[in-house]
């Protein structure tokens, strides 16, 4: 999506992910229903033709400062509580769609956790390196915790090794998180740590995917067949 097109018709009218949780019941409300679903300028590869099938609810970097102070506390209007909004919002529009991807930060808050409650599955991004490892046993040790404390079912579907480069090091870190019992299956392909993936980010062309992403699209490519695959 253009960032012209994500501020005027979205984020200046108050319909981007942050204000959903800011204002649930004006989301939730017959007014709102279905306006912060956006079904067309999803992409700007193609003017959007070819994601006809796609719809998006985009984010705000407003999310930063709205996860801050939200309190766990239920919603004075609509009796819920944050961790249930996405629930709510998304039962209805579950039968129209055959996958939700919800992508969230690499961090834990309400917020996360309101994605937590409405997911199935949860896909897990890793660099084949000390830090991120970490990371990834503390985050599926929260999962284990939440799913506890909600008598939720929240399943790995798998670890995506992402910025991979074939070195030694990563190779050692790689069979480490291979052969690791206690993390989910690893999945087969990798995101090569490529500059033509970040530099695909600000490029502005009306241009096809394959074009945008060069090599990496064939990698793009196989990796959604895998998870369709593992998913069904």
């Amino acid at each position: 999506m253009s960032e012209d097109v994500w501020n005027v018709q979205f984020e200046s009218r108050g319909l981007t992910l942050p204000y959903l949780f800011k204002h649930p019941e004006f989301f939730l409300s017959d007014y709102k229903k279905g306006d912060f679903v956006v079904k067309s300028s999803v992409s700007n590869v193609r003017n959007g033709n070819s994601f006809n099938c796609l719809h998006f609810i985009p984010s705000s970097p407003v999310l930063f400062e709205i996860q801050e102070y939200l309190s766990s506390d239920f919603y004075p209007l609509t009796q819920l509580k944050p961790v249930h909004l996405l629930r709510e919002l998304l039962k209805p529009l579950l039968g129209n769609y055959d996958y939700i991807l919800i992508d969230c930060p690499p961090n834990l808050n309400l917020i996360i956790k309101s994605a937590f409650l409405v997911s199935d599955f949860c896909i897990m991004p890793c660099v084949p390196n000390k830090m991120s490892i970490q990371g990834l046993d503390i985050v599926l040790r929260r999962i284990d915790a939440f799913n506890n404390e909600n008598g939720h079912n929240l399943k790995p579907l798998g670890i995506i090794v992402s910025r991979y480069n074939g070195t030694l090091a990563q190779t050692e870190y790689m069979r480490f998180i291979t052969e690791n019992p206690f993390f989910p299956q690893v999945f087969h392909t990798k995101i090569p740590e490529k500059a033509k993936v970040a530099q695909a980010l600000d490029f502005g062309g009306q241009v096809t995917y394959k074009q945008k992403y060069a090599e990496s699209h064939q990698v793009m490519t196989q990796l959604a067949k895998e998870f369709i695959q593992k998913v069904g």
